[in-house]
């Protein structure tokens, strides 16, 4: 099933692709990223990994933040020790440690005390053999009070000797999570060290490209199912959100988008035949005025000549040698001169 909850098995046939390119998920080929997305990877980077400080990137569903913190994991998977979190509502403190404590392959102790010693000693041991040990916590908006406040204060807890910090924490929520953390702030929780990132949507020409990906990793060859009606019309209905685009662009395939394919080399470009229309009717005029110039034979056959003779009445002085053969070209490019008429938006490939 297509994200939009359509059945996808005829316009994959229809435009020969090997998968559907709007499966709700960052799997595979069709991961995407551009300068944006980079950018906002490298400075969670520095931040985590240099600066020791604990991020939170807020951003609304679907825009996303799965996606970064895959990207994250893969890019760091030589220095980086991740522990992957999916939060909800009843990860409470004890649970939260738990998964920590599993995520990081720290040994088993019997009493709780030596629990938590015994990971702490962990963690040292990971970041001296090259391993940062990070936390990445997803959905961190679902979160408690309780919880949030049990990440934050041990984010700041140190090695022995002033070391670094055991953790470095990475916070993705939606913005709902600032509501908790105001409360944290207020009893300074440590959450006032948090520094904030936020994904944002899609500009058009942003979606466009992700769009392309997609079909590209889907195996579309040349041809092309959206118009620039189309891509425009999934941008406004999306809001430039990638799983809202998922969504709109599946839909629209299901419903007989591509059915008359949109080619980069072919798409119909109005512009370019008035253009060319003026071209040749330069072009013909060149070519009368050259015959009348010439006053040869082909001059006097036929009506077009005939209705011509009244034009030597003109003062024009005898033509040398050559020069006759050169006016058709001046004035055939100036019946071209007409500026070139831009393609509409529907037209562009």
């Amino acid at each position: 099933m297509s994200p939009s909850g359509g059945d996808t098995t005829a316009y994959l046939r229809r435009l020969g692709l090997h998968a559907d390119p709007f499966r709700d998920t960052a799997d595979g080929p069709v991961r995407y990223s551009d300068p944006s997305l980079e950018e906002l990877t490298i400075s969670v980077e520095a931040l985590l990994g240099r600066a020791h400080r604990p991020v939170l990137v807020l951003g609304e569903g679907g825009l996303g933040k799965s996606t970064l913190l895959d990207a994250l994991g893969r890019r760091n998977a030589g220095g980086w020790r991740m522990a992957r979190i999916e939060a909800h509502p009843g990860l409470d403190p004890q649970a939260l440690f738990r998964a920590m404590h599993a995520e990081f392959g720290a040994p088993d102790a019997s009493a709780e005390g030596g629990l938590m010693a015994a990971f702490e000693q962990h963690l040292v041991t990971l970041e001296r053999a090259g391993q940062v040990p990070v936390i990445g916590v997803d959905d961190a908006h679902r979160l408690s009070a309780r919880s949030l406040r049990t990440l934050l204060a041990f984010a700041r807890r140190t090695a022995p000797g002033d070391g670094p910090p055991l953790i470095r924490l990475l916070l993705l929520a939606e913005p709902a999570v600032e509501n908790t953390l105001s409360q944290l702030e207020a009893v300074a929780h440590g959450a006032e060290r948090l520094h904030r990132l936020a994904l944002t949507p899609f500009s058009a020409e942003q979606t466009a490209s992700y769009i392309e990906h997609r079909l590209s990793a889907a195996g579309a060859g040349g041809e092309r199912p959206f118009s620039a009606a189309n891509l425009a019309a999934i941008q406004q209905e999306s809001g430039g959100n990638p799983a809202r685009i998922n969504a709109a662009a599946s839909g629209r395939l299901a419903q007989g988008a591509g059915t008359t394919p949109v080619s980069s080399g072919t798409q119909r470009r109005p512009g370019r035949a008035r253009t060319l229309l003026a071209a040749l009717a330069g072009a013909l005029a060149g070519a009368l005025l050259t015959a009348w110039l010439a006053g040869g034979p082909a001059a006097e056959e036929g009506p077009v000549a005939a209705q011509a003779r009244p034009a030597t009445r003109l003062p024009l002085p005898p033509s040398p040698p050559g020069a006759v053969e050169d006016r058709p070209g001046q004035i055939g490019s100036a019946g071209t001169s007409e500026a070139p008429v831009a393609p509409s938006p529907d037209s562009r490939p």
